[in-house]
């Protein structure tokens, strides 16, 4: 349970430095990635030693098949984008703003999102 702890503490963290574009946002989350690794990698080496792969039933089995799974993929997907921030070359804050394209401006209406990027 302290791997999930820290995972949430260092998210939290994180946080912040991403809502005001930090540089030291860059930083926290790939920490946050790297421990939500070791912890995955933990927990998977601790459930085949338990033998909880053989039989799981009711809870054991939606984490196993669906939790852990979904786990794996978002912490790669973060790694991925932190990989594709790093090679544009420090450019993680100064894109322009996508709009959704499902849901139609009007001019009356305004722009979707209105925040400043830079």
């Amino acid at each position: 349970m302290g791997g999930d702890m820290a995972a949430t503490i260092l998210a939290m963290v994180g946080l912040w430095p991403l809502h005001n574009r930090s540089p030291a946002a860059r930083l926290i989350i790939w920490l946050l990635a790297v421990e939500s690794i070791a912890d995955l990698v933990n927990a998977t080496v601790g459930r085949v030693r338990e033998n909880a792969l053989e039989t799981p039933q009711g809870v054991t089995w939606l984490i196993l098949n669906l939790y852990a799974p979904s786990l794996w993929v978002a912490v790669g997907m973060t790694v991925w984008q932190l990989g594709c921030a790093t090679r544009v070359g420090s450019q993680m804050f100064t894109a322009e703003p996508t709009y959704i394209a499902a849901y139609p401006r009007t001019p009356a209406a305004g722009p979707l999102w209105t925040a400043k990027w830079r």
